[in-house]
């Protein structure tokens, strides 16, 4: 069954995922990293959601360590489908006769940010401006065209193998990270970012891998992106008016300097109703809460299971995802 684990099964995977693991322990970082995706892939065949999230984090954590960004990409992108799977399993109809489990499980991994190996980098445009903080000069372009790449210089980093520079939107906790690159102990670098970004004021973080420095924003510059956003993949025509099941990762800080993501069931929301009223943009594959709690909220629409679904960051910079019942 996928919404109900059978507990037996899930120690017994977990318990031979740690006989691999304890195997591997001292093989070099890229082929722990590849044995463990190895491990996730089996327990995730399996339905054993825990011992699959449990192997990806650790594969991620290797492949971080052999400071190969494509893999610890491909390792975390095996971790959200994971949750993913998880979370329509919780969320679909529980057997006549059977009772939810009492709590959910956490895991610790970074909230979802795939690196994107980068491309060649383009002619950096005349005008950029540099941040405040001294020591650190970061230069990005003033505007930036909605969908295209553009260049980022940073001067001033620590020197540290896993010092990294992302972009997110102006107001977003410093917590959220979206396209991020390493600085591979450099002290200045450039970087192509070319994952499209919706019109709006964004703004490159510098962050340096330092115990006590982690998850603390050392630099940050600002910077918009002008045009008409567009969707960029298949998106429903229409949403229907109703009841949408929720659920959100939510991000917890941990006694390591991390982040904790731990499964919550959210309340249901009437979407259409006069407590949750929308608009629709399906040429940009957006929706907008235009009342209620979420007001002011840009959600963007996928499918799920072949039906229409939503996901957006609420106003305390946690990811909900939602789909009719």
């Amino acid at each position: 069954m996928i919404h109900f684990r059978a507990a037996a099964f899930s120690l017994s995977l977990l318990g031979l995922l740690a006989v691999a693991q304890a195997r591997i322990q001292n093989t070099p970082p890229l082929q722990r990293g590849a044995a463990l995706l190895k491990a996730g892939d089996a327990a995730l065949a399996a339905r054993q959601w825990p011992a699959a999230e449990q192997a990806y984090q650790q594969a991620a954590d290797a492949f971080h360590l052999a400071q190969d960004a494509s893999q610890e990409a491909a390792a975390y992108a095996k971790l959200a489908s994971a949750y993913e799977q998880e979370a329509a399993g919780l969320l679909a109809p529980a057997p006549a006769g059977t009772k939810p489990p009492a709590h959910l499980p956490s895991v610790a991994v970074p909230q979802g940010k795939p690196a994107v190996p980068a491309p060649k980098t383009p002619a950096p445009p005349a005008q950029a401006v540099a941040a405040a903080k001294a020591g650190i000069a970061i230069r990005v372009p003033a505007q930036v065209a909605s969908g295209r790449p553009f260049a980022v210089h940073v001067s001033g980093f620590a020197g540290n193998p896993g010092d990294w520079v992302t972009v997110a939107r102006v107001g977003e906790p410093d917590k959220t990270y979206h396209e991020y690159f390493y600085a591979n102990s450099k002290r200045e670098a450039d970087f192509s970012f070319v994952r499209p970004l919706d019109p709006g004021s964004y703004e490159i973080r510098v962050f340096f891998d330092q115990p006590s420095l982690k998850n603390i924003v050392q630099a940050r510059q600002t910077f918009t992106v002008t045009g008409t956003a567009k969707a960029r993949g298949p998106v429903p025509a229409s949403l229907p008016r109703g009841t949408y099941q929720c659920f959100v990762y939510a991000p917890h800080l941990n006694g390591n300097g991390g982040f904790t993501m731990q499964y919550e069931v959210q309340a249901d929301i009437n979407l259409g109703s006069a407590d949750y009223p929308f608009s629709y943009d399906a040429g940009a594959g957006k929706m907008r809460f235009t009342g209620g709690p979420f007001a002011g909220i840009v959600a963007d629409t996928f499918f799920h299971a072949g039906g229409p679904a939503i996901g957006f960051d609420r106003k305390d910079g946690v990811l909900e995802n939602c789909w009719p019942r």
